[in-house]
């Protein structure tokens, strides 16, 4: 989780986009839906891809990507996911993300989109991600329509998150996180390639953790698929989260 001195925390946190809490909402035990009322939409917010950077404690900040934004009404979305301790327990940021109720005020902070993860018009690409993903493909599949683009490929959730993301992504095979995090994508992509499908996409998109898109771009490149199509950006890696 990013984080900065107090004092310098403070001057990211006022340069931010002013926004209300106009909703928050539990989807499951490990996904949370929250709505904002921004003051104004940067350019950059309404990208796919978009994600901004929310203060959670004094020194610490949590990056969420935009699900959904509406430029013209000044509403966004974001689906964060809820990570847990060890103990199964809350961190820190999910118990600042819970107190978050209607009527609060939450600047957005260092919106951008990750060289990683720009979209690519009429292109048609696969998506291939963990939990802390679901609002990257939710934003991706609204994109690819308004494109015109095939959008495709898989998420692995926790057990109690699969309904909610098979609703939230219909585009998309919902998968069942497993012991090992990942293997449940390695095995989507290994089915994926034996009908003979490795090829058909011009672009591939990996997110979520470090360790599983390693394993994902291997197996790309064993179906030769080219590196330069391969775009990825881990959204965290082990003992840290990133983007949410």
């Amino acid at each position: 989780m990013p984080s900065a001195p107090a004092l310098l925390a403070d001057s990211i946190e006022r340069a931010g986009v002013p926004s209300v809490v106009v909703d928050t909402r539990p989807l499951c035990r490990s996904l949370l839906r929250v709505e904002f009322e921004l003051e104004t939409v940067p350019a950059i917010a309404a990208e796919p891809g978009a994600h901004a950077a929310f203060r959670v404690a004094q020194t610490q900040f949590r990056h969420f990507t935009i699900a959904e934004i509406d430029p013209v009404r000044f509403r966004a979305t974001i689906i964060a996911q809820q990570h847990r301790g060890h103990k199964g327990e809350s961190t820190g940021a999910e118990q600042a993300l819970a107190t978050w109720a209607p009527g609060d005020h939450v600047n957005w902070c260092g919106i951008q989109v990750s060289r990683g993860l720009r979209w690519r018009p009429n292109s048609d690409a696969v998506l291939l991600g963990d939990a802390s993903t679901v609002g990257l493909a939710s934003a991706f599949a609204r994109r690819a329509l308004r494109d015109g683009c095939r959008l495709t490929g898989a998420v692995e959730v926790e057990a109690d998150a699969v309904a909610a993301a098979k609703h939230l992504l219909p585009a998309f095979e919902v998968l069942t996180s497993q012991t090992l995090p990942g293997r449940g994508l390695d095995a989507w992509l290994a089915d994926f390639g034996a009908e003979g499908k490795g090829a058909v996409a011009p672009l591939y998109y990996l997110a979520g953790g470090a360790h599983i898109i390693q394993r994902l771009r291997a197996d790309l490149r064993f179906l030769g698929v080219p590196r330069k199509s391969i775009l990825s950006h881990p959204f965290w890696a082990a003992g840290k989260q990133g983007l949410g």
